[in-house]
């Protein structure tokens, strides 16, 4: 009786992953790249164009949310582009902390970046 499956061969499956690891191991102890201006405004309006233009979050609204988040950006003003543009400073002073320091902590990178969009927030809700 023939078998409809393959022969393993004697081979261990699962080359690349292990390669995989390895890298992914050596990237943790790199501090996280800057996150520039556009990029903290994306984050804190990504949600109000969701709702404003009644689109479902997914892969295939990607391009449309992203036009619409970039005509944003265009059309905000200095004083709104100042805001973001400091959570950038803030982020790019973070990074050359913890390259100097040469360690790096993922919880504590993220909860001051969103510290930063959670003072933005309340700067916007306060109005001018």
């Amino acid at each position: 009786k023939k078998s409809g499956g393959k022969k393993s061969g004697g081979k261990k499956s699962g080359g690349k992953k292990a390669s995989a690891n390895k890298r992914s191991a050596g990237r943790s102890s790199k501090p996280a790249r800057v996150r520039s201006a556009y990029q903290f405004f994306v984050a804190s309006r990504r949600a109000e164009v969701l709702q404003t233009h009644g689109v479902t979050d997914g892969p295939e609204a990607f391009a449309l949310v992203s036009r619409l988040v970039a005509d944003a950006w265009g059309e905000a003003d200095a004083g709104e582009r100042a805001r973001y543009e400091a959570c950038a400073a803030v982020d790019k002073q973070r990074k050359a902390v913890e390259s100097l320091k040469g360690s790096f902590s993922a919880s504590k990178t993220a909860l001051a970046l969103g510290g930063c969009l959670v003072a933005l927030a309340a700067l916007a809700s306060a109005g001018p």
